[in-house]
């Protein structure tokens, strides 16, 4: 056992090339990496559509636009004491759009007047230009509708003082019926449903540093330890649990710390970690037996990106087609990403194959 604990070591410090400070760093850039992810994943858009509003007209159809917009669904209204203050609230993010009232709005909607009402601003990046506009225009046209009635009344010898209770009291037929389709939709304001998530990002990123690192395995220098540790009793053995512990420890550190700051913090996530974890360091050292150098480098990036494209890392395999989804199920990317949202028969799978390869690691180092 001591002489495992010391080969362990001696190859975990291989790993890290003899500078674990450097690599701690790395790990710390990483670290901050699924901070941002898990940031990024759980971002839940707006419900509302902010809007900022300057009323510089201040008579009362202008107010009854104010109080039009801030009852309608789907939108949050804060009143400014100035245009620069409304369209400020674009500039810093705070607001989707600033709806300015200008002066003469009163006057000319009693005219009859449609132009020079109000002004819109919009952010650059806003998706609700169009619904903005058009809200407003509702409000607008309502008024104008509204101050018209009364204009024809009056006309008429009627008495309008009545006219506003009448009018709340009046419900306006059904033209549009609504109906919400079964299903799920999205709250996630950067990535859509489709999107699998933090766990995608974490197989992918453990699967690149693993079979980056395991290259040292796969020296000439290593390889000759390996062929020395042959001849001592258990050698072999020794030599190959050595090599899968070694890795295992630096493949468990990366994935605690993807543990720690990505949002699932379930049991069946943790022990599908672990088990992934294991998976990816053997795969690592049969693919540190394949090829070293720059042909290892070169192939590392090329197989972790296909197979996590595969695998579901970049979108969530319950929109594939069956077919493509039962693929997936054959890379310990698709693998991982079913154990972790609770299919735990993949979790054994997981470390059988991890087993499987690092047996063939030294089936191919034989040969």
């Amino acid at each position: 056992m001591r002489r495992l604990c010391s080969f362990v070591k001696y190859k975990f410090f291989v790993l890290l090339n003899g500078r674990p400070l450097f690599y701690l760093a790395g790990l710390l850039l990483l670290s901050l990496t699924f901070l941002l992810v898990s940031f990024a994943v759980t971002a839940e858009k707006d419900t509302e559509i902010k809007l900022a509003v300057f009323d510089e007209c201040g008579g009362e159809s202008s107010a009854k636009l104010v109080e039009y917009l801030n009852t309608t669904p789907g939108f949050g209204v804060k009143i400014h004491a100035s245009r620069e203050a409304a369209e400020n609230a674009v500039y810093l993010g705070k607001a989707e759009a600033s709806l300015v009232i200008l002066p003469d709005y009163d006057r000319l909607l009693a005219e009859g007047e449609t132009d020079g009402l109000i002004v819109i601003s919009v952010s650059p990046s806003s998706v609700s230009t169009d619904v903005i506009v058009e809200t407003a225009a509702g409000g607008v046209m309502a008024e104008k509708a509204r101050l018209t009635a009364l204009n024809a009344l009056e006309r008429e010898g009627h008495d309008t003082s009545s006219y506003a209770a009448y009018a709340d009291e009046f419900v306006p037929p059904t033209m549009v019926t609504i109906r919400e389709l079964s299903g799920t939709g999205s709250d996630r304001a950067i990535f859509g449903r489709t999107f699998p998530g933090a766990e995608g990002f974490y197989a992918l990123a453990l699967m690149l540093v693993m079979l980056t690192l395991s290259k040292k395995l796969g020296g000439a220098d290593e390889i000759a330890v390996s062929k020395r540790c042959a001849v001592l009793k258990n050698g072999r053995a020794a030599d190959l649990v050595s090599d899968i512990l070694a890795l295992f420890a630096i493949s468990l550190i990366v994935s605690a710390a993807a543990f720690i700051f990505l949002p699932d913090k379930s049991f069946m996530a943790a022990l599908s970690y672990i088990a992934y974890a294991f998976a990816v360091s053997g795969l690592s050292l049969f693919a540190a037996s394949l090829s070293a150098g720059d042909r290892h480098d070169a192939v590392s990036p090329v197989f972790a990106l296909v197979t996590s494209i595969i695998g579901g890392c970049f979108a969530d395999t319950t929109a594939f087609p069956k077919a493509m989804k039962a693929v997936s199920y054959l890379t310990l990317q698709g693998q991982f990403i079913a154990s972790s949202r609770g299919k735990a028969a993949f979790i054994p799978v997981l470390i059988a194959v991890g087993i499987l390869f690092a047996l063939l690691s030294r089936v191919k180092r034989r040969g």
